[in-house]
């Protein structure tokens, strides 16, 4: 979490010296990639998924004055989502109350930016192929992890990091970790996780018959990222 508060820092500084909308892009896709994508605990190639237009019209849920939040639309077979062509949505707050994270500027940040861009249709990451790739947001998600290293104690010097973090599953890991640190139920984690569980409770995101159900579940869900 430390981390990830220090990626944050550079992203925010980064953000306010931007030259051009093209670079605030770049830099409002990593504030949601890191910070959204760790309330939420996505998987890597989760992110590649997410509907754009979707997850911008939800950003109305954040002007709630009850439980204000956005959610990750999500379109296509993914590993925690074994339904070809299905849709799930993964509910985050715009601010979490365990140590102050701002997913929701983020988000409004980038679907802004790309607005501005004239972009309103495909995926919330889009890069020059299509579909997009993880190779192409490598080197800006491992950059920033080498500026936490150069300039913070928080990663040791001697660890190289584009071996030892992986854009694959480095958020999930820390997420979960985090998430049972600041006392979600084992039962929520693995909810939002979407991993495959018997446990009484454990919600399938995946099955079509559930999904028209969630809307009901939003609050419960929404305990999960509000304790980060």
């Amino acid at each position: 979490i430390d981390v990830l508060h220090a990626v944050e820092r550079i992203l925010e500084t980064e953000w306010r010296l931007a030259p051009s909308l093209a670079m605030k892009k770049r830099i409002a896709e990593m504030g949601v990639w890191y910070v959204g994508g760790f309330c939420t605990g996505l998987r890597g190639e989760e992110h590649l998924k997410i509907d754009l237009p979707g997850t911008a019209k939800s950003l109305k849920y954040l002007e709630k004055e009850k439980d204000p939040h956005f959610r990750f639309k999500i379109l296509g077979r993914t590993k925690g989502n074994l339904l070809s062509g299905a849709v799930f949505e993964i509910p985050c707050v715009g601010v979490t109350e365990g140590t102050n994270l701002r997913p929701g500027k983020w988000i409004v940040r980038l679907v802004s930016t790309l607005r501005e861009l004239g972009i309103t249709k495909g995926k919330l990451f889009q890069r020059k192929l299509n579909p997009g790739k993880l190779m192409e947001f490598e080197d800006d998600f491992y950059s920033l992890l080498e500026k936490v290293q150069a300039t913070t104690d928080l990663i040791d010097p001697e660890v190289v990091v584009r071996d030892d973090y992986g854009i694959l599953r480095s958020e999930r890991r820390g997420a979960t970790a985090h998430a049972r640190n600041m006392g979600v139920l084992k039962e929520l984690v693995n909810t939002i996780n979407r991993w495959r569980s018997e446990e009484a409770g454990a919600v399938r995101l995946d099955m079509a018959d559930v999904y028209t159900t969630l809307e009901a579940l939003i609050p419960t869900m929404l305990q999960y990222s509000r304790a980060f």
